[in-house]
């Protein structure tokens, strides 16, 4: 997203203008990525072929990004000026106990502004007020859709801003049933051989991850061991295996 709330669009070249201007992004695009350009350890980030932090370099970014969500900027790895820090992850944030509950509360009853008794439970934050608290610690603009399927695509890309790196992404895909949309195209990345900015910014297909499939819907389950279904006569191996 932009700082001011918009979905990012490719198309719109106002936003691609800005897109790695920080202050007119959300504030999480850089707090979770190192991007071209960026400042990373008092030095701008060089991520093209033959910059600081691009190839021939061993282990290069193949997408021109780098991991800052997580990463301690002061370790060092120097030869003879070693510094570590212990590693903190997360495993259960509020952020995902709001948006779980936006999420679920959204679902049960097709409204995102639904406060109220539903069973035996009263629920007095709305879906779009648990999303929006979240959105909130940024000083983000609040989500204002107020179509249930509008609604649930701005809260499936929340949890995509503020859940990255976190483990999240790869079940929430095949638990909404979108897998094959995100994993089957050929992933996109800049054109990191360019030498020039305007070569540079292009958006190319990531060949080394070309051949990467989801075949649906096999890949939404796992094989059942052939140990088990020898054991168990009743059970039937998952579609595909």
């Amino acid at each position: 997203d932009m700082a001011t709330g918009e979905p990012f669009d490719w198309n719109d070249e106002s936003m691609r203008s800005r897109m790695f201007i920080a202050s007119a992004r959300d504030p999480r695009f850089a707090r979770t990525l190192i991007y071209n350009g960026a400042t990373f350890k008092g030095q701008p980030v060089q991520s093209y072929v033959g910059g600081r932090n691009g190839r021939p370099l061993d282990g290069a970014t193949p997408t021109s990004y780098y991991l800052r969500k997580h990463i301690v900027e002061a370790t060092s790895f120097v030869t003879g000026s070693e510094m570590s820090y212990q590693h903190i992850f997360p495993f259960f944030r509020y952020a995902e106990v709001l948006l779980n509950y936006a999420e679920a509360l959204a679902a049960a009853t097709q409204n995102p502004d639904f406060t109220g008794m539903k069973g035996e439970v009263e629920y007095t934050l709305s879906p779009r007020e648990a999303l929006n608290a979240v959105r909130a610690r940024y000083n983000m603009p609040g989500i204002t859709e107020t179509d249930y399927a509008a609604f649930v695509k701005r809260l499936r890309n929340e949890r995509r801003v503020e859940l990255a790196f976190e483990g999240h992404r790869f079940w929430d895909i095949r638990r909404w049933k979108i897998a094959e949309e995100c994993l089957r195209p050929i992933p996109k990345a800049w054109n990191i051989e360019g030498d020039t900015p305007e070569k540079f910014y292009k958006l190319v297909d990531m060949k080394e991850n070309d051949t990467r499939i989801f075949t649906t819907p096999k890949h939404y389950w796992l094989a059942i061991p052939n140990s088990q279904l020898n054991i168990n006569g009743q059970l039937v191996q998952n579609p595909g295996y």
